[in-house]
């Protein structure tokens, strides 16, 4: 044969062979329903599954109008997806209220880069919404000029968003200030500037812009502020009461700085003159013109602004009367040294003026001052007021002053008075009671009080054994009085002597300290014990249930140690008080073989007690369970296969297709949950602490008991 024509048939032949290696699986997705919230006047978001192969899957969105071509529309997206996955694309770069047919386009590379599959999913036709329309600024204007301020008025047209229009404004086209306004719809409306130059020519410009940041026409105007015409100045809020006259003077001084004067005429002269210099800006001044007898007044405003005074406003006013205030008040005082003060005040004032009432209260022996002119109430007629005062000093003489002032007069009332001598209790007793509920390390101490109010207590804790002091604290019952109090002293060593001192300080007697002792006594504890059991046992596993028996109180802290087989060995630290039962898992021992395992608890107080015990774990071979023992577990397939129908979770769930008992233990053994939990999915009582668990699974499997464990460390 031509050599040409084996070499073509070779080649092809491995051509064969080589896409039949490379070629992969075709991507597939299905295109989940478009969701309309993420549909915009531009884009849309495309939700599918593809499913590839180990080689990279790489997607992208195709869109189409009607039957044309399909055009890709999103950047493509590479991942790894050997089972289905769930993608999001967004196509975008969509046009407004405008009908497409998408969807989800995939294809595969080989190692050289070579297409090697490609698929597309099943499409959805959806409308884009539509565009915000750019806003339209029209008929710009500046109206209603004055000193300071310029009215702009405009046209506007919105569209379906509202707007935000700018204006631009500044004595230059440069427009440097600027100030919003929120709009919607269609129509015209009115914007203020304030705070504008007088005379001054200004420039305006207007654009609006929508949500989406689309900018409409830019809109210029040009207005003028107005130009002075001289400084102006009025009286105001006039107000006449008895012996005086409160107003308000506003000036407005426009360009230049003015100043005011104001005159008081009564027929014809100036009685009283009052001043306002360097008027810069629009502003208000309060006057009160005070000692005027009752009359008719004219009131003149004066204002000059560079070239003489000039008369701008006139007043006529009438002073009117009221009676002079009175006072009249009553006081009552306590043993305790507490006033009770009652006032009654007549004041025909008017308001805003009111007549404020002021009280003093002074110690004349000591010169301190309780009350120094505060102000009790503002009356406006007639009112009574109630007052106390806690914490007079006793035996001291006091006085008392109280003072109406206001615009129809001021009037004071003065009074003494001596609070009397302290009465007191007799004087506190202190009685120990007999010491009660010693244990091993701790006591009560009884006592009683009598009489005066306590203001602290001390104890000092003395081991007269060793003799050395071992507490002192102190605490404070400022305001309690008689009653029991039982301290309580706790960790202390057994079988020990103890002095109590206690040291009473009271509030009315604070010179006098009780001082008692008394000896105390703890109690001697009892010896501990331990106990250990066989609860299960397999070919390599076993489990033991070990009893702590305290037996009493045991001060310090104990050590329990297992040791089987003299190769693993744990120490266990607690404080040996109560009973307590922990269960030791023993993992990866060998089939056939004897293990010993030994607890022990130490006591620095009590010496040591041991126990142990012995067990053969089972011969593999041995499928009844040797004589009542448990049987083996079955084939490790079959362990796999039950544990691959369950689904846990470390931190509280569990889900399994069969009946199991789930147990936690500690790394040292202590058994801290267990429970049956059916088929089905189920929340279980999980660790709260962090730290290394060990959890444990036992399961029915081809009538054969099995038992799997795992390691969970909880941060």
């Amino acid at each position: 044969m031509n050599k040409k024509i084996i070499l073509v048939i070779f080649l092809v032949f491995m051509a064969l062979c080589l896409f039949s290696v490379t070629q992969a699986q075709n991507t597939s997705g299905s295109l989940n329903p478009v969701n309309t919230s993420t549909i915009s006047h531009n884009q849309a978001l495309l939700e599918g599954a593809v499913v590839g192969s180990s080689n990279p899957v790489f997607v992208y969105a195709e869109c189409r109008i009607g039957s044309g071509n399909w055009n890709t529309v999103s950047d493509t997206l590479t991942l790894n997806a050997p089972t289905p996955t769930a993608v999001q694309i967004f196509a975008q770069n969509l046009s407004g209220n405008t009908t497409y047919e998408c969807r989800l386009a995939t294809y595969l590379l080989d190692t050289a880069q070579n297409s090697i599959g490609a698929n597309v999913s099943n499409t959805r036709t959806f409308t884009t919404l539509l565009a915000p329309q750019v806003p339209v600024t029209s008929n710009a204007t500046v109206i209603n000029p004055t000193l300071t301020t310029l009215t702009v008025r405009f046209n506007y047209v919105c569209g379906n968003t509202p707007t935000t229009y700018t204006i631009r404004y500044g004595t230059s086209p440069l427009v440097p200030q600027s100030v919003d306004v929120v709009v919607a719809g269609s129509g015209t409306t009115d914007v203020l500037l304030t705070n504008l130059n007088p005379a001054t020519l200004y420039y305006v410009e207007i654009q609006g812009y929508n949500s989406l940041f689309f900018f409409g026409n830019v809109a210029t105007a040009t207005g003028t502020t107005t130009t002075p015409v001289g400084p102006m100045g009025s009286l105001i809020n006039i107000i006449p009461a008895d012996y005086s006259i409160q107003m308000d003077v506003i000036i407005i001084p426009e360009l230049n700085t003015v100043n005011g004067l104001v005159h008081l005429v009564h027929n014809g002269t100036v009685e009283n003159e009052w001043t306002i210099n360097g008027v810069q800006n629009v502003d208000t001044f309060t006057i009160t013109l005070g000692a005027l007898p009752i009359t008719s007044y004219q009131l003149r405003l004066y204002i000059d602004a560079g070239a003489g005074f000039v008369l701008k406003d006139v007043k006529n006013v009438t002073t009117v009367n009221c009676p002079e205030p009175v006072i009249s008040y009553n006081w009552f005082l306590n043993p305790d040294t507490t006033l009770h003060l009652d006032v009654f005040l007549d004041a025909d004032s008017v308001p805003p003026f009111g007549t404020n009432l002021f009280l003093t209260i002074q110690n004349l022996g000591t010169g301190f001052m309780f009350y120094d002119n505060i102000v009790l109430t503002q009356v406006y007629g007639s009112e009574s007021i109630s007052f106390m005062l806690n914490e007079l000093e006793y035996e001291s003489l006091y006085r008392v002053t109280l003072r109406a002032e206001g615009n129809c007069g001021n009037v004071t009332e003065t009074f003494l008075f001596t609070t009397p001598a302290k009465i007191l209790p007799d004087p506190p007793v202190l009685q120990f009671l007999n010491w009660s509920n010693p244990t091993i390390n701790s006591m009560r101490v009884p006592f009683t009080l009598q009489g005066s109010e306590l203001m602290s207590v001390r104890y000092t804790l003395t081991n007269t054994t060793t003799s050395t002091t071992l507490d002192v604290d102190q605490e404070l019952y400022v305001g309690i009085g008689s009653g029991m109090y039982e301290p309580v002293f706790a960790e202390y060593n057994p079988g020990q002597n103890f002095t109590l001192t206690v040291t009473v300080s009271y509030v009315d007697y604070p010179q006098v300290t009780t001082t008692e002792n008394i000896n105390l006594f703890t109690q001697q504890g009892a010896v501990p014990d331990v106990f250990l059991s066989l609860v299960s046992v397999d070919t390599n596993f076993a489990e033991v249930s070990i009893t702590f028996s305290a037996g009493g109180w045991i001060t310090f802290a104990d050590v329990l140690s297992f040791t089987p087989l003299d190769v693993l060995s744990t120490d266990y630290f607690f404080l040996g008080r109560n009973d307590s039962v922990y269960s030791l898992l023993l993992f990866n021992l060998e089939p056939n073989t004897l293990v010993t395992v030994r607890g022990k608890i130490i006591s620095n107080e009590f010496g040591t007690r041991q126990k142990e015990i012995q067990f053969h774990t089972l011969q593999e071979e041995d499928t009844t369970g040797g004589g009542g023992n448990p049987p083996p577990p079955p084939p490790i397939t079959s362990i796999k296969d039950a544990k691959d129908d369950i689904f846990l979770n470390p931190y509280g769930t569990i889900t399994t297709e069969k009946n199991v008992v789930l147990s936690i233990y500690t790394l040292l053994g202590q058994k801290l949950f267990s429970q049956t939990i059916s088929a089905g999915s189920h929340s279980f009582e999980k660790p709260s602490a962090a730290g290394v668990y060990i959890y444990t699974i036992d399961a029915q499997e081809d009538g054969h008991m099995i038992r799997f464990s795992e390691k969970y460390y909880l941060e």
